[in-house]
């Protein structure tokens, strides 16, 4: 994956496989198969909950972020940008998630 993809908070992400993915939830992990590919993978909630927002609408780093820090308890402490490229990185190497082309950034 290249490094300026990643780096780019205004790059814009999107989840093309989210519908046809199986979702398992069990003891505070996911498992998702994806028929696509054939494969199963094992997913913490954060990386869910990026995945569910990725299937909805495509969205940039930035926007992530908010969403995500809607979610989270006042006590937690904010989601930095270096665990976002963490995390997007991850799904992308998987295949669940992809960048988007053209400009289809969502308010």
């Amino acid at each position: 994956m290249p490094e300026e993809s990643l780096a780019d908070t205004k790059s814009v992400w999107r989840s093309p496989a989210y519908p046809q993915l199986h979702q398992q939830e069990w003891e505070h992990e996911f498992f998702v198969f994806n028929p696509a590919s054939g494969d199963t993978h094992l997913l913490n909630p954060l990386s869910m909950e990026i995945l569910r927002l990725l299937g909805g609408n495509p969205l940039t780093l930035e926007q992530l972020l908010e969403r995500l820090q809607l979610l989270i308890d006042d006590g937690e402490p904010p989601l930095s940008s270096m665990v976002m490229h963490q995390h997007l990185a991850q799904l992308d190497l998987m295949g669940l998630i992809a960048p988007a082309t053209g400009d289809h950034r969502s308010a």
